[in-house]
């Protein structure tokens, strides 16, 4: 969605949140020169909703070009969120994150774009120092409670 008026966009985007055997998550460190807030941020692999693709459909084809790996989206994580960013081009981009927790089928890691620095599994305690994009810990927190059959956290709304 556009705002003609203004220039400014909504993005859906969809997160994999994928954890390992031993509980770590895998985050990547972005680079966006278009968002100068956003770049060299740790954050959750992931991508925006092309036009007639569902939101399983997404994921598994953004974990696969940004991780190298092949995986199953298992369930919906409770803890939708959005952020607002300015732009370089004078405009304001409000991303909607839905975050899935993946489960591996297979391949390596290995950063697939341009958009992806570096790969790197981290302990749940490593993220709490982690210079991340807002809503990371919160989403990855909920995602290993869940993962745990927890029920935990609230939006960004506080629903």
């Amino acid at each position: 969605m556009v705002d003609e008026q203004n220039n400014n966009k909504i993005v859906i985007s969809v997160l994999g949140v994928i954890f390992d055997t031993s509980g770590k998550v895998l985050l990547s460190l972005r680079s966006d020169k278009e968002i100068p807030l956003a770049d060299f941020k740790w954050e959750i692999p992931g991508g925006k909703i092309d036009f007639g693709e569902t939101a399983t459909e997404c994921i598994v084809r953004e974990i696969r070009e940004e991780t190298g790996l092949i995986v199953n989206p298992v369930r919906l994580v409770d803890c939708i969120w959005s952020n607002i960013w300015d732009t370089n081009a004078g405009h304001k981009i409000q991303a909607i994150l839905i975050p899935f927790l993946c489960e591996v089928d297979s391949g390596v890691t290995k950063p697939g774009n341009h958009e992806v620095l570096e790969l790197k599994w981290f302990s749940m305690k490593e993220i709490d120092s982690l210079n991340t994009l807002p809503g990371v810990k919160e989403i990855v927190r909920t995602a290993y409670f869940t993962k745990k059959g927890v029920t935990y956290g609230k939006s960004k709304d506080g629903l």
